[in-house]
Order: structure tokens, then C-alpha cells, then sequence
């Protein structure tokens, strides 16, 4: 194995598989129910929330999806990433990673130079 190819599968095995989702790009409107609703045939969904804008009456584009099983927000990734609305946008799903777990501080030898 060569050594770039080591150090690749070492990422890859240091990945946390994960069931939360970050979705952007919902169509305006978007509630918790719609956004439930818009990825329940995936699995069983703990909860959902969509990202309230400043003001009270308009709603921002973004939500995120929490899945009881980490198998099952793969594939609602897989299936909904890209996937064209009947508005003409398009939803981009990735998975979520809270920003305590992407905190590099805590491991001062995998911190970025």
C-alpha cells in the first residue's frame, strides 16, 4: 500500500458515521412537518428543524434531520442529495457534523498547520 493511500483509508476509518442531515435549500415556506414529511419514506426520523430567518413571518432555506438509524440518513444523502424541486431549485443534503465534533482542539497532532 502505498503511503498516500494509507493515509486515506486512515480518514476514512476515523469518520464518524453519522444520522443527522443538513439540507439546503428548501423551498420557502418550509415547516418542521414539510421537511418531516419531505424525508419520512427514508426512516424513522427523531426530529427535524428548519432554520427560522431574522424576521418572524420568513423562513431560511436550511433545515437539518436527525434519523434514529445512521444507515438511514445515508441513504436519504444519497437519494434527496440534488434532487430538483417542482420550483425549478434543488435540494443539497450532506451529512451533518455538529461543530463540537469537528472541533480540531482537542487533538493538537490532527490540526490543520
Amino acid at each position: 500500500m502505498f503511503a498516500h493511500e494509507k493515509k486515506s483509508a486512515d480518514k476514512a476509518d476515523s469518520l464518524k458515521v453519522n444520522n443527522n442531515v443538513f439540507v439546503q435549500g428548501l423551498p420557502h415556506g418550509t415547516d418542521e412537518q414539510k421537511l418531516e414529511a419531505l424525508f419520512n419514506e427514508f426512516g424513522v426520523i427523531s426530529s427535524a428543524f428548519v432554520q427560522h430567518a431574522d424576521s418572524e413571518d420568513t423562513m431560511c432555506n436550511n433545515g437539518f434531520v436527525c434519523f434514529n438509524e445512521p444507515a438511514d440518513a445515508a441513504k436519504a444523502i444519497a437519494e434527496m442529495h440534488k434532487k430538483k424541486l417542482a420550483d425549478g431549485g434543488f435540494l443539497l443534503v450532506c451529512p451533518h457534523v455538529a461543530k463540537r465534533e469537528n472541533d480540531m482542539t482537542t487533538d493538537k497532532a490532527r490540526a490543520p498547520i
